[in-house]
């Protein structure tokens, strides 16, 4: 009976994703990549604005180290300009970084590195580490 215990609390711990971030979660059941999968809409930008009204940015992840960010912006009423722009993702070496490598039809658009602030179901913060005052914000798109 003990060693049945002891092997159920072994299993629960391996389970269980303890997070180190700095706004949480404290625990999750959820992978880290488990959590990043999904589509995310983009509510506060880097450059500390929110994306003006009837314009959105949404990224999705796939847990195959890709995924897309697609800007749409209003021009004018019933008229928008749609670009997207393929990413290829990866975690740095604690997982408390995320770099991600930008590519438009083919040109590299560069590298940014964030650094993970809160990954949890429905929300992710990242924070640019050159600059701490810039952070960026995504709710999930369910």
């Amino acid at each position: 009976m003990k060693m049945r215990l002891f092997a159920a609390v072994l299993v629960a711990m391996a389970t269980i994703q303890s997070c180190t971030y700095e706004e949480g979660p404290s625990l999750s059941f959820r992978s880290k990549a488990g959590r990043l999968e999904g589509r995310w809409n983009n509510t506060f930008k880097e450059d500390g604005s929110a994306p003006k009204e009837g314009d959105s940015l949404i990224y999705t992840f796939t847990k195959e180290n890709a995924g897309t960010a697609t800007t749409k912006t209003k021009l004018f009423t019933g008229s928008y300009n749609v670009a997207t722009i393929d990413l290829a993702w990866q975690w740095g070496d604690t997982k408390e970084k995320i770099s991600l490598k930008q590519t438009w039809n083919g040109v590299d658009l560069g590298t940014k590195v964030y650094r993970i602030l809160r990954l949890t179901n429905n929300e992710m913060w990242l924070e640019n580490p050159s600059d701490v005052s810039k952070k960026i914000e995504f709710t999930r798109i369910k």
